[in-house]
C-alpha cells in the first residue's frame, strides 16, 4: 500500500474530490473469478512496481478476451533501469498465455509513456476525457 500511495500522490489528477480508497473486496472477487491479473516488478524482495488488468470478454466481439489495464506504476528510483520495460513485456507475455488477444494500457497525458508502447507495437486507439462534478 505504500507504493500505491506514492502512485496516487504522483499521478492522481482530481485529488480535491477523490482519495485513495481501493475496494479490496472487489479486487479479491475479480481475482477469484479469474477476471483480474496482477504482475509485479521487484528488486530482490522489494516491490518496485506493478501492473493490474481487468480481464473480460468484449461485449461487441464475444470471442475476444481482452485485458484492460487498471493501473501500472514503477517507483521513481527504478525508472531509469529496465524494470519498467521488463514489467510491460512480462505482463504482455503472461496475458497472451492466459488467452487475451487484446491488451489496452492507460497512459496519463500528464506523464506520457506512449512512445515506449509504440516501440512495442501498440498504437493509440481512443482518448478518454473526464471531468469531476
Amino acid at each position: 500500500e505504500t507504493l500505491l500511495q506514492r502512485h496516487f500522490d504522483e499521478l492522481a489528477q482530481h485529488k480535491s474530490v477523490q482519495r485513495l480508497n481501493p475496494i479490496w473486496s472487489q479486487y479479491q472477487a475479480l481475482e477469484s473469478e479469474r477476471a483480474l491479473a496482477v504482475f509485479t516488478a521487484r528488486e530482490g524482495k522489494t516491490l518496485v512496481g506493478y501492473s493490474v488488468f481487468f480481464l473480460s470478454w468484449n461485449m461487441h466481439y464475444g470471442d475476444l478476451l481482452q485485458a484492460m489495464n487498471d493501473v501500472v506504476f514503477i517507483d521513481k528510483p527504478f525508472r531509469q533501469g529496465s524494470a519498467g520495460l521488463k514489467l510491460l513485456k512480462h505482463s504482455e507475455s503472461e496475458l497472451k498465455e492466459m488467452g487475451c488477444r487484446k491488451i489496452a494500457w492507460h497512459v496519463k497525458t500528464a506523464q506520457d509513456w506512449g512512445p515506449i508502447l509504440k516501440r512495442m507495437g501498440y498504437a493509440p486507439e481512443e482518448t478518454i476525457w473526464s471531468r469531476t462534478v
